[in-house]
C-alpha cells in the first residue's frame, strides 16, 4: 500500500515536470532541481509510509572544516523538532547532505517540489557562510518541512 502511493507521488512529480519514465526512478531518483542534486527514495521496510528526501550540500573547505562540521551538528541540535530534516555527511565522500523522512500522507508532487526547492535554496544558503560567523538559531537553513506551506512550482533539469 505505502509503496504503491510512493510511486503515484513519482508518477505525479514526474508528469509535473515533464520526465517521461518514472518507474526508472522508483527505486532512487537522482534529481537537479534548480541546480542542485537531490535523492528521493522510499522509506523502506522500517520506515514504508515515508519517502528519504535528500539534498547534496557539497563538501566544506579544507580550512576550518573541523569548525565547519561542529556547526552542522550544533544545527541539528536545534532543529530537533519531530519529522525535521538533519545534516549528514556522505560516507562516500564527506559532502554535506541534508535529509529527512517525510510522510507520504503529507506530500503531493506539487509540495514535494517546492520542498526540494527549498532543500536547494538551503544548499546554496549554506555554501555562502557554511554557518561560520552567523547565529545558528537564527541564521541557519530551514529544516522545517514546511508542508503546510502553499506549493510552488518549479522545473527540474
Amino acid at each position: 500500500m505505502s509503496y504503491s502511493k510512493y510511486c503515484e507521488l513519482i508518477d505525479g512529480l514526474c508528469t509535473l515536470v515533464g520526465i517521461g519514465n518514472p518507474a526508472a526512478l522508483y527505486s532512487h531518483a537522482e534529481l537537479t532541481v534548480d541546480g542542485e542534486d537531490c535523492v528521493l527514495m522510499h522509506g523502506g521496510e522500517y520506515n514504508e509510509d515515508g519517502i528519504t528526501v535528500c539534498c547534496m550540500f557539497g563538501e566544506p573547505p579544507e580550512e576550518n572544516g573541523d569548525l565547519i562540521r561542529q556547526r552542522l551538528l550544533e544545527a541539528n541540535l536545534t532543529a530537533m523538532q519531530p519529522g525535521g530534516m538533519r545534516y549528514a555527511l556522505n560516507q562516500s565522500g564527506g559532502e554535506v547532505m541534508l535529509a529527512g523522512v517525510v510522510p507520504l500522507e503529507a506530500l503531493d508532487p506539487e509540495s514535494l517540489l517546492a520542498l526540494l526547492a527549498r532543500l536547494a535554496q538551503n544548499a546554496r544558503q549554506w555554501r555562502r557562510h557554511y554557518f561560520l560567523g552567523i547565529d545558528i538559531e537564527a541564521d541557519a537553513c530551514e529544516t522545517d518541512l514546511g508542508l503546510s506551506s502553499s506549493a510552488r512550482t518549479r522545473r527540474l533539469s
